[in-house]
Order: structure tokens, then C-alpha cells, then sequence
């Protein structure tokens, strides 16, 4: 339980270490943030609320110099705001009953770390306000993805799932338990003649002892479960092997490589599935992306056209025959100066 623990309170440092919150306080001007975020107003109350606000409401948990930076009503609003954004950890909360203390040592790390970085006026320096420039851009850009799609929402139904189910669930790996297929194996021959003799004889016998006694047991192959997507067996046999419909059969083919096959099938398996139920929560997230993909494409492309959007699409064509024509221009050997006229 100790190394589990352990774990946990490395997980929840962890998760802090990436926390947005963590990340933004202290680390620049506030209106240098709203500059680059092109904060209005009302939004400049949310940093402040989640950067020092708090920290003067309930009982002071932490103080730096004199100066309190972390209160109980604070320590309690970052840490549901870690809940929330890693809700996964709740689950574990039981197991861990000092995790905000250990949640609350991970906020004073960050709380030195911001003073350091304050006080020796590293957040000044030109290579910080470019790597903060970068982090906030990107920021930036995931926000307005987000929200570009909840405009444009889209639903999956019941209906759609099972229908995406049933078409696909013989070609998807995470649907299909077992491909099934027909059960059966073969001996091939030179000869269509020896073929039909060995047939006769291992027709309602055992085909593997019938083999053996015929001393085929070297060309005997296993094929074991035969079906549409089986590989390293004749193309021409398997498609045979699959049309059966008779259980036990014994059967000549004639094989793509022009090899007479005795092929002996003993039962045909049906094709096995996860339970619609059970995967049906990630197939709605898989068709969700896919229609959200779509979505995207498509009103993507209505908005190029709203904005006139231009590319010039020639910058990016292959300059095959000016590299070429430059090419023959060099093999071209140089011509000796005509003599002069006497």
C-alpha cells in the first residue's frame, strides 16, 4: 500500500505540475496574459480569481514572508479544479486519504518556484517571453478549436452505432473475437489420378491416420480454421474450402498452383463478436470523431470560401521541366569557336 501511495502522490503532483492554473500564475503581467489572450473585461476576473483572490478568504494555510499565498478556501478551489480537469484521480481518493496535503506541498514548490523566477527577473529574459509567447499562442489555438466545434455540434444515435456495428464488425479488430471459418486440412498432388485415389480412400475415415498410412504425413497441411481473410493457403482451395456447406466432406481442388489438393473439411464455425452493449460507449466516441472530423471539413471549407481564403497553389508545383530543361542545358558540350576567315 506504501508504494502504491507513493505512486499516487506522484500521479497528483504530477497532474498538478500541468495544470493550467499552475503554469499562468505568476508568470507574467496580468495584462501582458490579456494582451496576448485578447481577454475582455469579465474575463480578467477569472485570473484573479484563480490566481490570489482567494488566498485572503478563510484560513491561512501558507504564508511566504510574512505574506499569505495559500488559504483553505484557496488550496480547496485548486484542488476541485484538479478533480474536475483529472477526474480519473477520484476514484483513488479513498486509497490516499493525505492527497491534498500532498496536493498542498505541490502548490508551495510552484508557489517558490514563481517567487524565484520573480525575484531574479527571469520571466524578462527574451528566450521566457518567447517560450511563453509560444505556450499562450497555442493555448490560444486549442480554446479556439474547442469552441469552434461546441457551434458546431453533432449527434450520434443509437440507430447510427449498432448500423456502424453491423458493417464493420467483421473487418474491425476490437470488434471481432473470432473470424470462425472452416475447420480442414490437405494433401496435394502432381496428378489428378493419385488425387482421386486418395479421396476415395479417406473419405469417412480419419484424414490425418489416412495420410499417414499413405505415407503423405510430409504434405499434409493443417489449414485449421479457413476463412475469407486466411492467409498462406491457395487462393483457389480456400475460396473452396469456404463455399462448403456439407460437414464432414472430402473434396479434390485444383489449385492455383496447379497442384490437385484432397481436401478434408470437418465443421464450419461461426464468426464470434464483442457484445454490441459492450462496445457500444467507444463506438459512439469513434463515430463522434469521425462525424466531428467531417464537420470540421466541411465548415472549414464554407468559411474559405466566406473569407476569400487564396493559395497560391503554383508556389508548390513540382519544377520538374525548369529542372530539367537547366539539366540539359549543362550536358550540352561546349562548341569549339569557328576558324576565322583568311
Amino acid at each position: 500500500m506504501k508504494g502504491h501511495n507513493t505512486a499516487m502522490k506522484n500521479k497528483i503532483l504530477f497532474a498538478l505540475a500541468l495544470s493550467p492554473l499552475v503554469l499562468l500564475s505568476g508568470c507574467a503581467p496580468l495584462d501582458w496574459i490579456k494582451e496576448k489572450l485578447g481577454l475582455k473585461k469579465k474575463q480578467e476576473m477569472v485570473l484573479i480569481e484563480e490566481g490570489e483572490s482567494l488566498v485572503g478568504e478563510g484560513e491561512t494555510l501558507v504564508s511566504m514572508a510574512g505574506k499569505p499565498i495559500i488559504s483553505a478556501k484557496s488550496l480547496d478551489h485548486e484542488f476541485d479544479q484538479l478533480l474536475e480537469e483529472n477526474p480519473q484521480l477520484k476514484s483513488v481518493l479513498p486509497l490516499m486519504p493525505d492527497a491534498k496535503y500532498n496536493f498542498l506541498q505541490g502548490l508551495i514548490s510552484q508557489r517558490v518556484v514563481d517567487k524565484f523566477v520573480e525575484d531574479n527577473r527571469i520571466d524578462e529574459d527574451p528566450e521566457y517571453q518567447k517560450d511563453l509567447s509560444r505556450m499562450l499562442r497555442s493555448v490560444k489555438r486549442m480554446l479556439n478549436t474547442k469552441y469552434f466545434g461546441l457551434k458546431h455540434t453533432i449527434e450520434v444515435t443509437d440507430a447510427e452505432i449498432e448500423k456502424f456495428y453491423n458493417e464493420n464488425k467483421n473487418t474491425m479488430p476490437d470488434l471481432l473475437v473470432s473470424r470462425g471459418g472452416v475447420k480442414a486440412a490437405g494433401v496435394p498432388f502432381s496428378r489428378e489420378e493419385e488425387a482421386k485415389a486418395f479421396a476415395a480412400k479417406a473419405k469417412g475415415r480419419d484424414f490425418t491416420k489416412a495420410a499417414k498410412e499413405s505415407g503423405l504425413e510430409s504434405k499434409l497441411r493443417d489449414f485449421k480454421q479457413v476463412n475469407s481473410q486466411s492467409l498462406g493457403i491457395d487462393n483457389a482451395v480456400k475460396n473452396k474450402i469456404v463455399a462448403l456447406k456439407k460437414f464432414p466432406t472430402v473434396e479434390v481442388v485444383k489449385g492455383d498452383d496447379k497442384n490437385f489438393w484432397v481436401v478434408s473439411a470437418t465443421e464450419s464455425q461461426e464468426a464470434s463478436y464483442r457484445p454490441f452493449e459492450q462496445v457500444k460507449a467507444g463506438l459512439k466516441q469513434f463515430i463522434e470523431k469521425e462525424k466531428r472530423m467531417a464537420m470540421f471539413d466541411k465548415e472549414i471549407g464554407k468559411l474559405k470560401d466566406e473569407y476569400h481564403v487564396v493559395v497560391n497553389e503554383d508556389f508548390f508545383k513540382p519544377k520538374e521541366n525548369s529542372q530539367v530543361a537547366a539539366a540539359a542545358q549543362e550536358e550540352v558540350p561546349a562548341q569549339a569557336p569557328a576558324p576565322k576567315a583568311a
